[in-house]
């Protein structure tokens, strides 16, 4: 891929991510990089938050969903939310 198109793909991934953690990110200057060890050293204060977001991306923690699908809690929650019970496709 050429530098314009990827800059052109990697900008309109940029305007259509709307999540708080790509926002803070950009906030920070983090780039585009899994530098945590960086983050934490910046914001001491923020370690575990930070943990916790690197778990969440790597899959360690378990959605209600495949809980569900591997049994571990009843089977409605395939969709619904246990929290907020919203109904899900």
């Amino acid at each position: 891929m050429r530098g314009s198109a990827k800059k052109t793909l990697y900008d309109r991934a940029l305007k259509i991510d709307k999540s708080m953690i790509s926002q803070w990110m950009r906030k920070v200057n983090g780039g585009n990089q899994s530098n945590w060890m960086g983050l934490e050293l910046k914001y001491p204060e923020r370690q575990k938050s930070l943990l916790h977001i690197a778990k969440i991306r790597i899959g360690a923690y378990w959605t209600a969903q495949r809980m569900a699908n591997e049994r571990i809690i009843d089977g409605a929650y395939k969709s619904e939310c246990p929290l907020c019970k919203m109904k899900t496709p």
